[in-house]
């Protein structure tokens, strides 16, 4: 999440409304909640909402496209051909797992999963965005490839295989069985068994 402090207040108020939201559809789901909840919620007037968000509908894309931006500020830096790979795997698992692994993660994906469930069209919409926002570490496992690090189809399959790795780790425990946050010594468990079951299915 971005520090209130680099934030405009503007933009500060956008993410008090939205996470709010998400506190109100945890406790009451998205047909109970209403735009009166979430502004006493935020504690912003109910005119500051609507300046934000026009309908309930349009604040529950304002949640996904947070979630996004979650994911989006994990994305990799550039491919380093001088640095070893192995350490950059590390430091990308690393990153991942931090953010799936974050109550704050956790707790936007509760609100988002089931709704977006109920509604194809909105499911369809996220998975593109979802794609759009990985091209980055594809671009990274592509420059891999071309580097002769990995074995791979192209940079999106090794994304895929990647993410599905972090997730069997430490997102969908805690999303479907209440597991609880891992501890550092448990994330750098979860690291070191990830690069080890990614590099020897795709390392050369």
């Amino acid at each position: 999440m971005i520090s209130p402090k680099t934030m405009k207040l503007t933009e500060q108020k956008r993410q008090q409304v939205i996470l709010a939201a998400v506190e109100e559809f945890t406790e009451n789901g998205f047909p109970a909640t209403s735009m009166d909840r979430v502004a006493q919620r935020a504690a912003v007037s109910k005119r500051t909402v609507y300046n934000h968000f026009s309908s309930k509908d349009e604040l529950f894309v304002g949640i996904i496209q947070y979630m996004f931006g979650l994911v989006a500020a994990t994305s990799p830096e550039q491919y380093q051909p001088n640095l070893a790979f192995k350490i950059q795997m590390h430091e990308i698992v690393r990153v991942k797992i931090d953010l799936f692994s974050s109550d704050e993660f956790l707790a936007v994906s509760r609100v988002v999963m089931p709704e977006a469930l109920h509604n194809p069209e909105r499911m369809l919409q996220a998975m593109a965005q979802m794609s759009a926002i990985e091209s980055d570490i594809h671009i990274w496992f592509d420059a891999a490839i071309a580097d002769q690090k990995i074995s791979a189809q192209d940079g999106e399959q090794a994304c895929h295989t990647l993410m599905g790795l972090i997730k069997m780790e430490a997102f969908w425990p805690r999303l479907l069985k209440g597991v609880g946050a891992p501890t550092q010594e448990e994330k750098q468990t979860m690291i070191e068994k990830i690069v080890i079951m990614f590099l020897g299915y795709y390392q050369r």
